[in-house]
C-alpha cells in the first residue's frame, strides 16, 4: 500500500469517526437537554449544510475517480452503485447552490 493509499485511508477513517461524534453530539442535545456548545455546533452544520454536502460528495467522487483512474484500480460492483448515486448529488448540491437565493 502507497503513502497515498494510507494518507486517503485515515481521512476516511478521521471523517467517520468526526461524523460519529457529531451524530453522537446531536442525539445528546435532543434527547438529554441542550448543551451550549452542541447547540452552536448544530447551528453550524444547519447554516453550512449545502457546503458540508458538496465537500463530501465532492470527495467520494474525487476518490472514486482517483483510484480508477490514476491507481489504475478497477471499480467493485459496490463502487459502482457509489459512482451511480453520488456523482449526480455533487451535480444537484452545486445547481443548486447556484440558484437558491440567500435565506
Amino acid at each position: 500500500m502507497s503513502y497515498v493509499e494510507t494518507g486517503i485511508a485515515f481521512l476516511v477513517l478521521f471523517g467517520q469517526i468526526g461524523l460519529a461524534g457529531y451524530a453522537v453530539a446531536y442525539l445528546v442535545n435532543r434527547f438529554l437537554g441542550e448543551v451550549p456548545y452542541l447547540q452552536d455546533l448544530n447551528e453550524f452544520v444547519y447554516d453550512n449544510r449545502y457546503y458540508i454536502t458538496l465537500v463530501f460528495s465532492g470527495l467520494a467522487t474525487g476518490g472514486s475517480l482517483f483510484f480508477s483512474n490514476v491507481l489504475g484500480y478497477p471499480p467493485c460492483r459496490l463502487c459502482w452503485f457509489q459512482r451511480i448515486f453520488m456523482y449526480p448529488i455533487v451535480l444537484l448540491v452545486g445547481w443548486g447552490m447556484f440558484l437558491r437565493k440567500d435565506d
